[in-house]
């Protein structure tokens, strides 16, 4: 009965957030499923239950509370793995292992102590408390964990789920009502009962559901076991040749692509590649915020300015690894840093980054860096000469530190070529530029604004210095910003155009502005930073040079357009349209941008072209994954 009130409340909350936004058979099928999956978590749990009570009779309380806890410890660790791994992460006087284990620590004893205090107070009226207390546990975590944390989530059903438990373990049915059903017709009653139900939760878990289920359950919190179960299921490889490219092939044995000529740049250039955390493209559509970002417009109207650029990935380690590397998220190596156990990092992988192929070829490289990760022992970039790690404690540096930093390294440069890299994070949030009374999109917009007075103030610079001459400015964002879009918020956990969809401005001096609308990608840019300073591009990069953009050229390019996130993986086919797979719940959806380009209607499965899509993702993921011997690709939160 627990478990029945506490799904009761999950299809309340799923019927709210699809209804009206899928057809009445969609969720219907929905709530049934998951329905059948929280059954199943309850009469597993049920079970193992009865077990543990049937084995600890008779021992005392405290005993029982103790042996939980060393039971129920491991099970959160595993369970909250990833939830946790950021906040463990950051507790730096601690190992990562360690801090992991006395966070889980914390959800363990509150399950354990939460269902002895729950199992003492079932007496009378005071069974409300644990009842009322059970029953709002669901909400409350829905509310705050949003879409997000499902370890938390699946903790939190099974918490609250048991509490209620508790709270009814030995109420009784009135006797006029219990009367009828008395002795071996109760527990006929009872067995055929079970059983019916036994056999609806199997089918639940072992049917596989419609992609239209899985695409409607995929982001909603009250699918608790949803990807578990999915990714159980194996899934038949993609069929071979998809598409005849070089780049659905291995290009190891490819020769280098020879830089182009004649050189946009001088001899001595110097390229300032500045990310600007979180800036969503359709800022720069139209003028509202054009009072509020004065210097980022008069760098688009004075750049070449890409208009469908699109990033690697909606997080930032994600972009910036494919950005330096040329390569996507799960064609690197990732594995465990030592100085950050909990979090992956391609330190291992032997791809070459481009600023290493600039530092070998004379240029200096710079770094003015605020994450703490963008660093050589990290490798998401390698071959930074200067290293400036600005990082010192729990926050990001914001603008108005890094920046006075760069322009006094500009008044050192020398008649060599100069490369400088850095990242200003005042958009991230928790966007508190505006003030506590302020919305999350005022702060978020008041954030941008300090980075664009940041921004002017370094050009105003680099003129007072006489560099503008031989200055280019390379202007972009890892990735956008959800602001409820697809009932999202924030960034990382989706492929939607709010997250990958970013502006892209490069000025270069001599060359006009123009507005290019070919599809690009910031994995572009490595090629693109290697051409300007007339550095070969290596085959490994799966990006392609944007130089003849900057030469008012329109050419076609031919290397798909990638991106992942979490573990999904999303592609950008002519149309234009695009593909997202979710590999972990096998959800699987495509959009007509031309005639969505809000991504709400899923065009999946209406016509031979949504087979054709899903092969070609497949044929290249499968083509360029990275493989070793006992390596998985490893889930990465941020």
């Amino acid at each position: 009965m627990g478990f029945g009130l506490v799904a009761s409340i999950h299809v309340g909350l799923l019927l709210a957030r699809l209804r009206g936004k899928t057809e009445p058979k969609v969720w219907g099928l929905a709530i049934t499923l998951v329905l059948g999956q929280l059954l199943a978590l309850a009469l597993c749990s049920g079970a193992v239950q009865a077990l543990w009570l049937r084995w600890l009779k008779g021992v005392r309380q405290p005993y029982v509370v103790l042996l939980g806890f060393i039971v129920t410890l491991p099970v959160c660790a595993l369970l909250l793995a990833d939830d946790l791994s950021g906040p463990a992460s950051r507790l730096s006087v601690l190992p990562p292992s360690v801090a992991l284990w006395l966070l889980a620590a914390a959800p363990a004893l509150a399950l354990t102590l939460g269902l002895a205090v729950a199992r003492y107070a079932a007496r009378g009226y005071w069974r409300l408390a644990p009842l009322l207390i059970g029953l709002a546990i669901v909400p409350t975590s829905l509310v705050i964990l949003g879409d997000d944390y499902d370890g938390l989530q699946l903790l939190g059903t099974l918490f609250a789920s048991l509490t209620v438990a508790q709270a009814l373990f030995d109420w009784r049915l009135p006797a006029k009502l219990g009367a009828p059903l008395e002795g071996s017709r109760l527990r006929v009653v009872r067995y055929a009962a079970l059983a019916v139900l036994a056999l609806f939760a199997l089918g639940s878990v072992l049917a596989p559901p419609t992609n239209e289920l899985l695409v409607a359950l995929a982001r909603q919190p009250s699918a608790v076991l949803l990807r578990s179960i999915a990714e159980l299921r194996m899934e038949a490889a993609p069929q071979p040749g998809a598409d005849p490219t070089e780049w659905y092939r291995d290009r190891s044995g490819l020769p280098p692509v020879p830089a182009s000529t004649p050189r946009l740049t001088s001899e001595d250039p110097i390229v300032l590649m500045i990310g600007v955390d979180s800036l969503r493209w359709d800022l720069f559509e139209g003028d509202k915020h054009r009072a509020d970002l004065p210097n980022l417009f008069a760098m688009k109207e004075r750049s070449v300015s890409f208009r469908e650029a699109r990033a690697p990935g909606s997080s930032t380690a994600t972009t910036f690894s494919a950005i330096f590397s040329g390569k996507s998220y799960s064609q690197l190596y990732w594995v465990s840093h030592p100085e950050r156990k909990l979090e992956v990092f391609p330190h291992h992988d032997d791809t070459p980054r481009f600023p290493e192929l600039l530092r070998d070829a004379g240029v200096s490289t710079v770094s003015f860096e605020p994450t703490g990760w963008i660093l050589e022992r990290f490798a998401i970039v390698r071959g930074i000469q200067e290293e400036n790690e600005l990082r010192t404690g729990k926050g990001y540096p914001k603008s108005v530190t890094i920046m006075p930093k760069l322009s006094a390294r500009l008044k050192q440069a020398d008649d060599k070529p100069l490369f400088i890299f850095t990242h200003l994070l005042d958009a991230h949030s928790p966007y508190n530029a505006a003030g506590k009374k302020a919305t999350p999109y005022e702060g978020y917009i008041a954030s941008l604004g300090k980075v664009d007075g940041e921004l002017g103030k370094l050009r105003k610079q680099v003129e007072q210095l006489g560099l503008t001459g031989r200055t280019s400015y390379v202007v972009f964002s890892d990735h956008g910003e959800a602001f409820g879009e697809h009932d999202t918020t924030f960034h990382g956990k989706t492929l939607y155009e709010e997250l990958l969809r970013v502006p892209l401005f490069i000025e270069v001096p001599g060359v006009p502005a123009r507005e290019v609308s070919e599809p690009v990608s910031l994995m572009d840019l490595g090629p693109t930073l290697l051409d300007l300073y007339g550095v070969d591009t290596p085959s490994s990069f799966f990006g392609q040079s944007l130089v003849p953009f900057l030469r008012g050229e329109d050419p076609k390019l031919t290397r798909p357009i990638v991106a992942e996130a979490r573990l999904m993986q999303a592609m950008l086919l002519p149309g234009p349209k695009k593909i997202i797979y979710d590999t972990r719940s096998k959800a699987i959806e495509l959009f007509d941008l031309s005639k969505d380009p809000g991504e709400l209607q899923n065009i999946y499965g209406e016509g031979p072209e949504s087979e054709e899509a899903h092969a070609l993702l497949r044929s290249f993921f499968e083509a360029h994954t990275h493989r070793a011997p006992g390596y998985q690709v490893p889930y990465r939160k941020w």
